[in-house]
């Protein structure tokens, strides 16, 4: 997130967000906008996720209905690891064939290089400036960039806020992906 604002040219924070009003400025310092992010909501429902939305609600009400055949997780961390994998579970949710002749070439076109590598045409808002870089909006393509940037007070403010608005077993998903008990009929977990 902080790169994104880093990243974000001044008409793209100009824009209306959905709830109305203009972007607010956004704190430069790390430990500051995390502190934010964690503490304050944009909508009046959610709690946590300012300057756009709440992970946690987000996740949350999706995690209640993760038994259910329609509603299947997949996590980045997981698609790194096994992309090839990840998009066949999801292609079998959907219920999707896929030509393999074709497949080689749309898991190519889906990694982390293949998109960064065509960014001014992947990027959300790349054809309306949103971005001083549209190849950093793929910024680095891992998990877990936080580590090292935060400090005891920032995970100690996020050790409270998992444990106050998310079921352990869903902290632990958004922390390490993985399988999901409970996930829907068809496919494993991605």
């Amino acid at each position: 997130m902080h790169n994104h604002i880093q990243n974000s040219n001044a008409d793209s924070k100009s824009r209306q967000p959905e709830s109305g009003g203009a972007w607010p400025e956004m704190p430069d310092d790390i430990h500051e906008l995390f502190r934010v992010w964690m503490t304050r909501g944009w909508f009046a429902w959610e709690q946590d996720g300012w300057p756009s939305w709440s992970v946690l609600h987000h996740a949350n009400t999706f995690w209640q209905f993760r038994h259910l055949p329609n509603v299947h997780f997949v996590h980045y961390a997981d698609l790194v690891a096994d992309l090839d994998g990840g998009m066949r579970r999801i292609a079998e949710v959907l219920g999707i064939t896929v030509d393999p002749v074709l497949w080689p070439a749309l898991v190519e076109a889906a990694t982390f290089k293949s998109m960064r590598g065509n960014a001014d045409r992947l990027a959300p808002g790349a054809d309306r400036g949103a971005w001083h870089d549209n190849a950093r909006f793929f910024n680095k393509g891992t998990s877990g960039q936080w580590r090292g940037q935060l400090d005891e007070e920032d995970l100690a403010l996020y050790a409270r806020t998992m444990a106050e608005r998310v079921p352990p077993a869903l902290a632990k998903w958004l922390e390490e992906g993985g399988p999901i008990g409970g996930q829907g009929e068809v496919g494993s977990a991605a």
